[in-house]
């Protein structure tokens, strides 16, 4: 724990190379700790979608290769702790910078393939920041957010459940969204309908 910590804070040190040698650090201990860095998760997720616009292409690459083994690890374990994540997600899928949100975005859509892992039930809070990403200019986020939502929209058709309460009070915010491509950003998911199924 104390090395993790260590190294997580030279995560965003000033110096790009401080920078690249903690991404090869954390690497190295992770493959050996595997589960055992899951309990700084947070704090190594926070870090690597900061890292992902970093500067420095080395540097970049360095979390990259973090970010894909944390993936693996994440996805072996069923004692990931995703209730505690979700807060940290929300928040961060506030962000405008699009190298950040296609780094969510993969995060998102690497747990929703999760057999263990179910998504839906965390849809209200996902869905704000997925919705503002149809307007990003850049088409790779435009595109993801609009696949993961796709996904969403056939679970909702399937009968999937979700916190139909929690959707209804995002509907007075989201309404006032700008439209993508001439569509509204709610017409992605089929609410109206699913709530009268409900």
């Amino acid at each position: 724990e104390e090395i993790l910590l260590q190294i997580i804070r030279l995560l965003v040190d000033q110096d790009s190379r401080v920078r690249y040698y903690a991404t090869e650090s954390l690497y190295n201990v992770s493959k050996v700790a595997k589960v055992a860095t899951l309990i700084y998760f947070n704090e190594v997720f926070d870090a690597l979608s900061t890292l992902s616009c970093d500067v420095d292409e080395n540097v970049r690459q360095g979390a990259l290769h973090v970010d894909n083994l944390l993936k693996d690890i994440v996805m072996e374990t069923r004692s990931f702790r995703l209730n505690s994540f979700i807060p940290l997600l929300k928040e961060r899928l506030g962000t405008t910078t699009p190298e950040v949100r296609v780094f969510l975005i993969e995060w998102i859509s690497t747990l929703h393939t999760s057999p263990d892992i179910n998504m839906m039930d965390f849809l209200p809070d996902l869905l704000p920041g997925l919705l503002h990403m149809l307007g990003d200019p850049s088409k790779k986020v435009q595109l993801g957010a609009e696949k993961i939502l796709t996904s969403f929209e056939g679970l909702l058709r399937s009968g999937a459940k979700v916190d139909l309460i929690a959707m209804t009070q995002l509907l007075p915010i989201e309404a006032s969204s700008e439209e993508v491509d001439g569509k509204h950003p709610l017409a992605v998911l089929p609410l109206a309908t699913h709530r009268r199924r409900q």
